[in-house]
């Protein structure tokens, strides 16, 4: 079954080559953080102190491949590796192979060239590896059917279609991923916080998804306000549930009279979550003064908000890198002319937008769809106007960050 690799970040990417050449040669290959790799995207040190290096390159057509690769040969020449694995996005031919063995002659051997036909072959022989790496699958709904292997109901696959995949697909991991697979371990349930826009809901269907990847039985159920009682109407006994209440507190909390309803409700959910033995996993979310506004209802005191402070992840920034990420994302949904890519970067218009204290993946995605409609005649000026009012005060990141996505898509 062919994949698009393209729907994979270069971070990921280099994610999955690496787990695809542990898989195939039966040992662990380390990863590095981002920043100049000096020829390097995953290594493994062999005991007799060689190495064995491994590149991923996600090109489209095997001519950009051809017109860059040329580059690694000084890095190769003075790393001499043991072993050097190059797996690429696009798909080569035998005469492709041996341009770029010739390329990085003696580094490179034909063996241990992976194009997209051989990525397939070892994604089909290795499909825990498949599984992991669920963006190149749960977008499409025959690939979704084949790794899963038609345990899904077509509920489950709707709320997919319609909620988590249109959140999940351009969603950057960091640490908050962490801290909410360590909640829902513990307490079976976890309270995602934050202000409008952060990425809550993004974060929850994510975790929906690495959930749904790792245990394909089970039902995904997505459901938005205060409907607390949907969710407790569509858990059957024995059935394995992922449950994502998004903004679960409304807009603004409940009136006086239907507080204690809802009370009793969320007390129930949280009862069967935390007594189901790991079979029904909870994820909450809701704005930082919404729930203010409950705590003051409920009192601090109240039992639900007892529990779910326990196991609360408040979201509050970003790291540069994961902002530029974030922004490289949202920038690949929209077919920017390279003309267009190379004035961001003579304005500098990512660093304006990544160093703002108040950087906001939601309304980052409405500046871009805006100017993908009509691209603005006196840039700079624009995006100030209509993004922010005031850059925040903070150390300007490295061009790094989107030097890479604002040229060609490599």
């Amino acid at each position: 079954m062919p994949f698009d690799y393209h729907r994979l970040s270069p971070t990921e990417f280099e994610a999955l080559a690496a787990d695809i050449a542990g898989a195939l040669h039966g040992v662990r290959f380390e990863r590095f953080c981002e920043g100049r790799d000096g020829g390097i995207d995953f290594r493994h040190q062999v005991d007799d102190g060689c190495v064995i290096i491994g590149q991923a390159k996600r090109y489209k057509t095997a001519a950009q491949l051809l017109s860059k690769i040329g580059d690694e040969l000084p890095k190769l020449q003075r790393l001499q590796p043991k072993r050097y694995l190059l797996m690429t996005a696009c798909a080569l031919t035998p005469p492709n192979k041996a341009a770029l063995c010739n390329a990085l002659s003696p580094w490179l051997l034909a063996d241990h060239i992976y194009g997209q036909v051989e990525l397939d072959d070892a994604l089909a022989r290795h499909p825990a590896v498949l599984r992991r790496h669920f963006k190149l699958w749960m977008g499409d709904a025959a690939q979704l059917n084949a790794v899963l292997h038609n345990a899904l109901h077509q509920s489950v696959r709707i709320t997919l279609a319609q909620r988590v995949w249109p959140l999940a697909k351009n969603f950057v991991p960091y640490d908050a991923v962490d801290r909410v697979q360590e909640n829902l371990a513990a307490h079976h349930y976890c309270l995602i916080t934050g202000d409008p826009g952060i990425g809550k809901s993004a974060l929850a269907a994510y975790t929906a998804a690495q959930h749904l990847a790792q245990n394909p039985t089970t039902n995904v159920i997505w459901i938005c306000d205060r409907r607390i009682g949907d969710a407790l109407s569509l858990l059957v006994p024995g059935e394995s549930y992922f449950v994502v209440m998004d903004d679960f507190l409304g807009a603004t909390f409940l009136s006086k009279e239907l507080t204690r309803a809802f009370a009793q409700d969320m007390q129930v959910l949280l009862g069967l979550a935390q007594e189901s033995a790991g079979r029904i996993k909870v994820v909450f979310t809701t704005r930082d003064y919404v729930l203010e506004q409950a705590a003051a209802r409920l009192n601090q005191s109240h039992a639900v908000l007892g529990a779910l402070a326990q196991a609360r992840v408040g979201l509050h920034g970003f790291s540069y890198q994961v902002r530029g990420e974030i922004l490289y994302n949202q920038m690949l949904d929209f077919d920017f002319a390279d003309a267009q890519r190379t004035q961001w970067l003579r304005e500098d218009l990512h660093g304006d937008i990544l160093r703002h204290r108040h950087f906001n993946p939601r309304m980052n995605r409405q500046l871009l769809n805006t100017m993908a409609r009509q691209w603005p005649t006196d840039l700079k000026p624009w995006v100030e106007l209509n993004r922010y009012a005031v850059v925040g005060p903070h150390r300007p990141p490295s061009r790094f960050c989107l030097l890479w996505c604002l040229r060609t898509r490599a």
